[in-house]
């Protein structure tokens, strides 16, 4: 795996930075209040940490065998689902793709015609990726990113908000999709003055990604999923199988000569983006103009939903030691969260251009 561009596991919270660790932690004293008060208790940030890398260790007995489990899980639902479909008469759709760049199909919550359990059946059965928006200029969704351990140095930056969090319009909208869902991660916040990620498909039980983007404007490409599974240059990583190199700012897109189809679109603010994460090739990046006073900020959400996913991520779930180590340490955290209130922010490879 390429050398991480960012530096390794560390926290934030409002008593203690993790570049000052040998000062003491400073208590604000609230204004009327006489200096003798009683100082609340803060958990010293080494403590926490240690903490943190005890609790990782006891979860990663138990992650391989979980992991193991699902791996299998997932395989047998996919292959039991197309073959429900053949018997079916099913056929596969979104293979009529043009050679090279394709538009990406946008649906307007909006219209008269417009209905979920369409979409479902037409788009999220097939694994094609699409983007929902609203014509009424209404915004899908009130979401704002947490602000504590977040920031800006120039790095991608992707912050775990809490376990059970709601989004209102989101929430709608992903259960209209996928009616039986789960989520299997956390809400995910991408945030930092970053300029594009690695092209990658991601390592977890099998879902779909979907992609709020609140503010800013991002250039996707997405490769789809029956063109992923024939991709030789992808390299497995820690959550994920990348393409190297490209995060280059040059390079970064040399991998598309050998790829015959792809989408790429330009994905506006406040449109919801959804397509399967662990089945597609997807590339992000941000977009920047001369206006703009804050990076773009994203939310994604993963429902789980097995089908189409590739095998190369079941093969790591169950297999890779690295997959283990990085799923034991986002465990970890989230009991951090639950304890402390504590941010992590996850290291993520070459983002820093």
């Amino acid at each position: 795996m390429e050398p991480s561009a960012v530096p390794p596991y560390f926290f934030h919270d409002q008593a203690q930075s993790c570049s000052k660790l040998h000062r003491k932690p400073r208590v604000a004293w609230e204004p009327g209040k006489s200096k003798t008060q009683t100082r609340p208790p803060v958990v010293p940030l080494r403590l926490k940490i240690l903490f943190w890398r005890v609790l990782t260790v006891m979860i990663l007995l138990v992650v391989p065998v979980f992991n193991i489990l699902i791996a299998i899980i997932n395989c047998i639902t996919d292959r039991c689902t197309h073959a429900f479909r053949a018997c079916r008469g099913v056929a596969p759709k979104g293979r009529e793709l043009l050679e090279g760049e394709n538009p990406i199909d946008e649906l307007d919550m909006d219209a008269e015609d417009f209905s979920f359990k369409k979409v479902r059946e037409d788009y999220v059965k097939h694994s094609i990726p699409f983007v929902l928006f609203s014509s009424s200029g209404k915004r899908i969704s009130d979401a704002t990113p947490p602000t504590e351990g977040f920031k800006d140095d120039g790095r991608l930056q992707v912050l775990m908000d809490k376990a059970f969090r709601c989004f209102p319009g989101l929430d709608e909208i992903i259960r209209a999709l996928f009616p039986c869902h789960v989520r299997v991660t956390p809400p995910l916040w991408f945030l930092g003055t970053y300029t594009k990620g690695l092209a990658h498909i991601d390592v977890m039980n099998a879902a779909f990604d979907c992609y709020y983007l609140v503010k800013g404007e991002k250039d996707v490409i997405i490769v789809p999923h029956f063109l992923t599974w024939k991709m030789k240059n992808l390299k497995p990583g820690g959550d994920n199988w990348y393409v190297p190199n490209s995060s280059d700012p040059i390079k970064g897109y040399d991998y598309l000569k050998g790829v015959k189809s792809y989408y790429r679109f330009k994905m506006q603010e406040n449109t919801f983006l959804i397509f399967n994460s662990s089945g597609c090739l997807h590339h992000f990046t941000n977009v920047y103009h001369e206006e703009d006073t804050t990076s773009p900020q994203a939310l994604v959400l993963h429902p789980g939903y097995a089908t189409n996913s590739d095998p190369r991520v079941w093969a790591s779930m169950g297999l890779d030691p690295r997959v283990w180590l990085r799923h034991s340490t986002h465990m970890a955290q989230l009991v951090m969260n639950s304890v402390f209130g504590a941010q992590l922010v996850l290291p993520r490879t070459g983002s820093k251009y």
